[in-house]
């Protein structure tokens, strides 16, 4: 059976998702949230754009492309955290990414101070 996302997770989702949209480019195919006591993970799917996709035909295309990934998200990871900070108002703690070329996904681990945090009621937050 489907996990239904909360009001929070929902909200990181499509945060999540405007962000990558400016980031890259385009967004990805589905986009999922999850809440786990002190982590939230946002799995991304469908992700790859069609230049890193051409990439990965060449030699060494597939490091060139998580090597990318990797880069983006050492220069853009606070704005993820940001976003989950805001959705369920509490610090973050640490921001991880994974990128798995094969199951063309990137998923995002961000680990909270406190756990359940994102649990409460929704906290209205300005979208920038």
């Amino acid at each position: 059976m489907a996990h239904k996302q909360s009001r929070v997770e929902a909200l990181i989702s499509d945060r999540v998702m405007s962000f990558e949209r400016r980031l890259i480019g385009r967004g990805p195919d589905r986009i999922h949230t999850h809440l786990v006591e002190d982590l939230v993970v946002v799995r991304s799917c469908g992700v790859l754009t069609v230049f890193e996709r051409s990439l990965l035909g060449v030699p060494g295309g597939a490091e060139i492309v998580r090597r990318s990934r990797e880069i983006l998200f050492d220069a853009s990871g606070k704005e993820i955290a940001r976003i989950v900070g805001e959705a369920t108002g509490s610090a973050v703690l640490h921001a991880h990414s994974s990128l798995s070329i094969e199951r063309d996904e990137w998923v995002y681990v961000i680990v909270l101070e406190e756990p359940g945090a994102g649990r409460r009621e929704i906290r209205h937050v300005r979208q920038p």
